[in-house]
């Protein structure tokens, strides 16, 4: 699909940012330019179930005090 032509700028600019990036960055920040609202969801649900766990675990601690 990145083959076409109507691609190859966008190819472009994605090949040349993986090149200069750490092996860590480079899927997370191809990701978010190229579909930045699933980057945006799949942060925004990370960031939800760090909260959720971490609320958890504090009422756990907390009935263990009681």
């Amino acid at each position: 699909m990145f083959e076409e032509p109507e691609w190859a700028p966008f190819a472009h600019s994605v090949f040349t940012l993986q090149v200069n990036l750490a092996p860590d960055e480079t899927r997370s920040l191809i990701l978010q330019q190229a579909l930045p609202h699933i980057d945006v969801a799949i942060y925004g649900t990370r960031d939800a179930l760090l909260y959720d766990t971490s609320k958890i675990i504090h009422g756990q601690a907390r009935a263990a005090v009681y």
